[in-house]
């Protein structure tokens, strides 16, 4: 139900007032739907955040993983010296370390993203491509082991 005509007054600087109370409008019903949107943006926010960390927690669990796979690997390749295992392991300590951080920084940056959105399709849009960024980094993070595991070979050889 919109208000009459008589709820504005055009005043003498140009700008417009509104009398919301013209007309028996429901200005307290108005307020509180205004609330609850401002509620439910605020919950789809903190849901897609807590999405994101639920993502962040199984793609750090994957590097943690391949980064023990690797230095399992390493501890059972009897052809290394201690110095060379040590070595073998310091650079796979360093890809994973470096790929738990980007990850890291990949999850600040989507819910940032998130935060800075105003409308729940912008809060979905910064939650999925914090999704992909983050699949991407896992990626990223796996091949850089992968690429220390393969130096350590060529270096013994």
């Amino acid at each position: 139900k919109g208000l009459p005509d008589s709820a504005f007054t055009v005043n003498s600087d140009g700008t417009v007032s509104v009398d919301y109370s013209a007309g028996g409008v429901n200005v307290d019903g108005a307020t509180d739907i205004i609330k609850n949107a401002a509620t439910n943006l605020a919950d789809t926010r903190n849901q897609a955040k807590a999405e994101i960390d639920t993502k962040l927690a199984e793609h750090k669990k994957a590097i943690e993983a391949k980064r023990d796979e690797a230095f399992s690997k390493i501890d059972d390749d009897i052809s290394l010296r201690a110095e060379q295992r040590q070595a073998a392991k310091d650079a796979v300590a360093a890809a994973a370390g470096d790929a738990l951080k980007e990850l890291d920084n990949k999850a600040t940056e989507a819910k940032e993203k998130i935060d800075k959105a105003t409308t729940a399709s912008e809060i979905n849009d910064a939650k999925t491509n914090g999704e992909i960024n983050l699949d991407s980094a896992e990626a990223v993070g796996e091949k850089a082991i992968n690429q220390s595991k393969r130096n350590r070979q060529r270096t013994k050889a």
